[in-house]
């Protein structure tokens, strides 16, 4: 599956998530490895009653609540998406670019080789 911004992200003007909502989601999901430094959110009671409160949870497929699959954000009672998960989007040529470039080239090849070496011999005549 494939995450993509839910109506409540925040986009940047690229059209990405900001980066310190990911890391947010990151950290409270205590995703990040220990390396020296550990930016997960802590196991402590305050930091457990901020998760309550405005934290974020994963649903899963098939959850009880009929949530689509995705990241949510609590906001009191309701549920924000943030990030929704969506199948693998499948994609078909609209044009065959690399078709149309070969035939180009079929068709020019020989004229633009022969212009291209007239251009260099002419060049090296000229100095002798």
């Amino acid at each position: 599956m494939f995450a993509v911004p839910g109506e409540e992200a925040r986009l940047d003007a690229y059209g990405n998530m900001r980066r310190s909502d990911v890391v947010r989601i990151l950290s409270q999901a205590r995703a990040f490895g220990e390396l020296g430094y550990s930016a997960n959110r802590t196991g402590s009671a305050r930091s457990r009653k901020k998760r309550r409160r405005n934290g974020y949870f994963a649903a899963l497929p098939g959850n009880a609540g009929g949530l689509p699959p995705g990241i949510y954000q609590r906001d009191g009672a309701d549920a924000r998406p943030v990030m929704i998960f969506v199948r693998a989007p499948s994609y078909r040529p609209r044009f065959r670019f690399h078709d149309i470039v070969e035939r180009a080239v079929r068709a020019n090849i020989g004229r633009r080789l022969e212009e291209a070496v007239r251009t260099v011999n002419a060049r090296f005549a000229v100095r002798r």
